[in-house]
């Protein structure tokens, strides 16, 4: 999978984002598994790692392609899905839920690809979603705000 230059350039500055918070401190890179903690809601997706951030159902993890960074409470980095879902119903998707879990949307853009800009105190998101022929591909950048 081929990233596009936004996702690029998106993917370094939350990275950076992530560094610096993490400055001084000796950062443990935590290996992506689902959150049981959490319950579905309403079967209409479930949490991973991030307990505010729900995930349509139907979204398979991609562990390989996914960084997760923890330094105290503080959890940080990209997590990445993809399957065969409606790339509209995901972006709709996440426009409902993450204002539910106190999430304000700071922007976003439709085309070529979907992307949201979200912040909540203490932290920003950055979802991209990507159409592909058979597949929709969605990457979740998560980092404290500096």
């Amino acid at each position: 999978m081929r990233m596009s230059r936004l996702a690029l350039v998106l993917m370094s500055l939350v990275m950076a984002a992530v560094l610096a918070a993490c400055s001084g401190t000796d950062p443990k890179i935590y290996q992506s598994t689902a959150s049981q903690a959490q319950a579905n809601r309403q079967g209409k997706g479930r949490y991973f790692d991030f307990n505010d951030i729900l995930v349509p159902s139907g979204m398979t993890l991609m562990r390989e392609q996914s960084v997760l960074f923890k330094v105290g409470d503080m959890k940080a980095g990209v997590i990445m899905f993809s399957d065969n879902v409606d790339a509209d119903s995901v972006f709709n998707f996440f426009q409902e839920s993450m204002a539910k879990d106190a999430w304000t949307l700071m922007g976003s853009n439709k085309y070529p690809t979907m992307s949201l800009f979200y912040a909540k105190p203490g932290k920003t998101c950055v979802i991209h979603i990507k159409r592909g022929m058979f597949t929709t591909d969605v990457a979740i950048w998560v980092s404290p705000t500096l």
